[in-house]
This record gives C-alpha cells, structure tokens and sequence, in this order.
C-alpha cells in the first residue's frame, strides 16, 4: 500500500514562496496560492497540486452577488491559522493511500489540480 506524504508546501503569494512566512492582512478575507508537493511516504521525489486557499468572506468581498462559484480547487478556512492548516493539510494528504501512486494521486487530487490531470501519454504509432 503507497501512503502519500506532502514534502514542501509553496505560496504563490510569497516572493520566495515560504508558506510559513505568509501573514495576511486581514485573517478573516484573504485568499493565496498554494502548491502541495506530494510524493510516496518512503521514496524520493513528488508531483505538484495546485489549489487556492481562502476564506468565505474573501469569497464575498471579490465576487458579484449573482455570480456562481464553483468550489473546485478551493481549500476554505474561516480565517487564517498556518498551524491549523498545515495540520489539516498533513492529516488530509497522509490518509490518501492506494495500490498505486496513479490510485493516491487521485485521491489527493481531490483538493488540488494534480499536474498530471488528464495526461495522455504519447504513444508511437
């Protein structure tokens, strides 16, 4: 059985991308950036997850009152707290598990675009 495990968490909105250095200004209404880089718990190497973090009322702040949103990608907290979300995301990621690392990367991809979603591989003819 292949247990995923998260090996760096990246920041779009930092210049360096450091997560851990990301304060918003307000923790109630903010939205950033995140790529997970996940691998198999024991082995070297990871693939990219793509979502957005934010808050519900950043989600009202910069969308119309009569839009839709699609809740695809979007990891939603009340406000911000990085060591609650890190635990979140930690517990999350290391529950996905599978016989394969195709099987983990789509359960992990349930919160995040998996670089490798809807991959075709080249085949010679």
């Amino acid at each position: 059985m292949i247990r995923a495990k998260i090996k760096a968490i990246v920041c779009s909105d930092m210049p360096d991308g450091d997560f851990s250095a990301f304060r918003p200004d307000d923790p109630k209404s903010f939205s950033c950036g995140l790529q997970l880089l996940v691998g198999p718990y024991h082995e070297a190497g990871a693939e990219s997850f793509q979502l957005t973090l934010c808050t519900p009322q950043w989600l009202i702040d910069n969308h119309p009152e009569d839009n839709v949103i699609v809740g695809k990608n979007l990891l939603i907290v009340l406000e911000y707290n990085y060591p609650r979300i890190v635990q979140w995301l930690n517990r999350y990621i290391e529950r996905c598990a599978g016989e394969t690392w195709q099987d983990v990367a789509k359960r992990v991809s349930y919160i995040g675009t998996w670089e490798f979603d809807d991959y075709i591989p080249y085949s010679q003819h």
